[in-house]
């Protein structure tokens, strides 16, 4: 199951990044230009806007949100015309000059983490709000990405949701 999504600037309302994956890496901050996180600094919302099965239609997808947002004058920092997604980093090089980079790189390479230092990094997970996700269908409120794909199984519907 392939989905395509849009990232929103809570000031404007205007769309900055239109993505394709799963529904985890719809809300995930990681692995995000800085660009992106420059938009995203005073708040973003996450807004789910089509399932696919192939993932072929989500980058025809992709593509063509991309160009309609950029011809509407969003502010979008994708680095791609869409299409590509993750193997967009093959086609620019990205992946052989990073692991050339990481090379030698020992960083607490097999040290563990104290257990002073476990309980300080569970304390400040413990505020960090989850996302709530309803179903548009039946307007019931699923819980996490993991409770979606479950929900879209055993409900009588497709489970359409939105973040």
């Amino acid at each position: 199951m392939f989905n395509t999504y849009i990232h929103r600037r809570n000031a404007d309302g205007k769309v900055f990044y239109v993505g394709m994956g799963s529904l985890h890496r719809m809300s995930n901050k990681s692995m995000r230009s800085s660009e992106w996180h420059e938009m995203a600094k005073n708040g973003r919302t996450v807004e789910f806007v089509a399932n696919w099965a192939t993932k072929q239609e989500a980058f025809d997808h992709e593509k063509l949100l991309i160009s309609c947002f950029k011809d509407m004058g969003h502010p979008l920092v994708n680095k791609t015309t869409g299409g590509a997604g993750n193997d967009a980093s093959k086609l620019y090089g990205w992946a052989e000059s990073h692991s050339k980079k990481m090379v030698g790189n020992s960083h607490r390479l097999g040290i563990l983490h104290d257990d002073v230092t476990k309980a300080q990094m569970s304390a400040k997970r413990k505020n960090v709000p989850k996302p709530k996700i309803m179903c548009l269908e039946c307007g019931k409120v699923i819980g996490g990405h993991s409770n979606v794909i479950k929900h879209q199984r055993t409900a009588s519907h497709a489970g359409t949701t939105t973040f």
